[in-house]
């Protein structure tokens, strides 16, 4: 069964029905379709209402009318930032959070590196899914859904485990301590 996005509400909707089961306005409208881009041409201009043409079409070749729709946190991006930018067409943010990483690890002048790349990171968990719907080409909504839906899962699960990693690191250096002090 096909579906489509509800223009009022964005959550998809059968293309049988004659209203949005969601938020009961008329029958939405066909379901995005992708197109590579005609040309260069579009690079460069500015996203929003070109005069006389609608939309300008995004580099990614994906409708910018439909960014409203993909707002929203990304764990992906705010866990493996470097891997998830260069895997997104975004090889400067790739390069300078592996970068910052990197220099995170440095030996006393490391943690300001680390503060900078923890800003970062948050703000791609921010912005990385408008990030990603200007940047790299998608079939259409549901196809970025599906694609952010597994960097989703897999920087959860990463977050969960450094942090998990990061309790038993705790308690492993306090036993140390206490059994050094002899409490233990």
């Amino acid at each position: 069964m096909s579906q489509a996005v509800c223009r009022a509400c964005g959550k998809s909707v059968p293309m049988e029905a004659a209203f949005c089961p969601f938020c009961g306005c008329q029958a939405p409208a066909a379901p995005p379709q992708w197109a590579p881009p005609a040309a260069p041409e579009g690079v460069g201009q500015p996203y929003g209402p070109a005069p006389g043409m609608g939309w300008a079409p995004l580099p990614s070749g994906n409708d910018p009318a439909l960014l409203p729709y993909v707002q929203g946190w990304n764990w992906g991006a705010f866990v493996i930032s470097w891997i998830w930018a260069f895997s997104h067409q975004l090889p400067g943010w790739g390069v300078g959070m592996l970068l910052l990483n990197l220099a995170s690890w440095i030996p006393v002048i490391g943690f300001p590196f680390s503060l900078i790349g923890l800003g970062l990171a948050i703000y791609l968990g921010i912005k990385g899914n408008e990030l990603a719907w200007r940047q790299r080409p998608f079939q259409g909504l549901e196809h970025f859904r599906a694609t952010e839906r597994v960097w989703r899962t897999w920087g959860i699960v990463l977050f969960v485990m450094g942090i998990v990693a990061s309790i038993v690191y705790v308690a492993a250096a306090l036993m140390k301590a206490a059994a050094v002090a002899g409490h233990y």
